[in-house]
């Protein structure tokens, strides 16, 4: 990027653009080894983290769940604290060399949390639970980070509406197999077995991601277009300066104070339902694994043709459409004598696979209207502490609205819908962007 003014990256022809493709991929020429790269790549950074999510959930209500804001408090901390040394680390080193420096970092601390739960004593190993809590839920959002900025430099614009659903598939498809083994795992080879097979799998991830880089400018990615400035404070000036980079900030924002508040519903009914961590932890394992299969039959069935046919402004509005129906149900649960401890982790599961499946697709897709500092700077920022903000105002807010006679759902509806408002209105400006002169990202920026 420039160091005055926001500077969108140049725009090459689509891979393959002798419209040769892959029947029923809709790949074209070009495009099949980088789009397999991605997906494995992917594929290896969800199962990683799927093999811990259930053990990291129920450890979080392990002492009630009233401790929770207090857990969310401690991740944006961490998530401050975490985001300097990755702008440090993006400004200074090469992404081929930045991706596995990352991935080996990670892997490093899930190896050290295992060795600390097999060898300190009993006393100690109390507040690694809390610890290790507030680690994986920083961990997972810079990794995810991380891999989608990957996408948006190796894929322009038109390929990754094609293209990102069948990378997001490789994820979801890691998350279905690190869930379905955590489910089987859990009570076989504990905690300290789940974080050293998740430390292999994270080591392995930074394999295909070094391929995909050096394969990339072949297949007409973008990577070698200039490594991010080293200016770290520009990606907080590009967001100041970029309505369309507010909009997505906001509408991360009211998502995941929506979802927070069926998160803490869903742990509320958990923790009454079951009081071991192990069972707990497979129950949970259950729930991700059903998400995943839904999220799965959702990309092979939905996504593309959302994201192709209908458009980034309805693939933006389908999350808080069905959040807004979530919060009806739910509301009415007591009412209607509905079983809370299958309403409840239903609902949330429907509302994370339409997430996976279509929304976190068709946001991503609009970041590949922009340069490598507002992807790799500006993004970082925004799926990292703006998400963990929004957890915070979250969490917090259903504690002090459940005493209230307001209470939680009216607030929550009011948000939906202010998300599926500022989500047509996020996908109505890219498509028409990219059907402007002078170019999608010129006209988006």
């Amino acid at each position: 990027m420039s160091r005055s003014e926001p500077t969108p990256a140049p725009a090459p022809p689509a891979p393959g653009a002798d419209g040769r493709r892959v029947p029923l991929l809709m790949l074209r020429r070009g495009e099949g080894l980088p789009v397999a790269l991605g997906g494995l790549y992917f594929f290896l950074v969800m199962c990683a983290y799927y093999l811990l999510r259930g053990y990291r959930d129920a450890l979080g209500i392990e002492h009630g769940v009233e401790r929770l804001p207090w857990y969310f408090t401690a991740t944006l901390a961490a998530t401050l604290l975490v985001n300097p040394l990755y702008w440090w680390l993006v400004s200074r080193l090469p992404r081929r060399r930045f991706i596995p420096l990352t991935h080996g970092l990670f892997a490093a601390s899930f190896l050290a949390f295992g060795a600390g739960l097999e060898t300190l004593p009993e006393p100690a190993r109390s507040w690694l639970g809390p610890a290790f809590y507030v680690w994986l839920s920083v961990f997972v959002l810079f990794a995810v980070s991380v891999v989608w900025a990957v996408m948006a430099d190796v894929f322009a614009s038109e390929p990754s509406r094609r293209v990102f659903g069948l990378i997001a598939m490789g994820g979801t498809l890691g998350a279905i197999a690190g869930s379905a083994l955590a489910a089987g795992w859990a009570e076989r080879i504990g905690p300290a077995g789940l974080l050293a097979a998740a430390a292999g799998l994270l080591a392995l991830g930074a394999v295909p991601a070094a391929w995909l880089l050096r394969v990339a400018p072949a297949a007409g990615g973008r990577v070698r277009a200039g490594e991010p400035s080293p200016r770290v404070l520009e990606g907080l000036r590009l967001l100041e300066r970029v309505p369309v980079l507010r909009g997505v900030a906001l509408y991360l924002l009211l998502f995941t104070v929506t979802g927070t508040f069926l998160f803490v519903a869903q742990q509320g009914v958990i923790a009454a339902a079951y009081t071991d961590v192990a069972r707990r932890t497979a129950f949970l394992a259950r729930v991700d694994l059903g998400v995943n299969l839904l999220t799965l039959v959702l990309q092979v069935c939905a996504t593309g043709h959302i994201l192709r046919r209908l458009g980034l402004a309805v693939a933006l509005a389908v999350v808080p459409a069905i959040t807004l129906v979530a919060f009806l149900i739910v509301g009415a649960t007591g009412a209607l004598a509905l079983p809370a401890l299958v309403v409840v982790p239903l609902l949330y599961a429907l509302r994370r696979a339409a997430h996976y499946a279509v929304d976190r697709p068709g946001r991503e897709a609009l970041f590949t209207l922009l340069g490598p500092d507002a992807r790799y700077k500006s993004k970082s920022f925004v799926d990292t502490f703006v998400y963990r903000a929004g957890d915070q105002v979250g969490v917090w807010a259903a504690a002090g609205l459940a005493g209230t006679a307001l209470g939680v759902w009216p607030v929550g509806l009011a948000l939906a819908m202010g998300a599926a408002v500022l989500g047509v209105w996020l996908g109505g400006r890219a498509e028409r962007a990219g059907r402007g002169p002078g170019g999608a990202a010129a006209a988006m920026l």
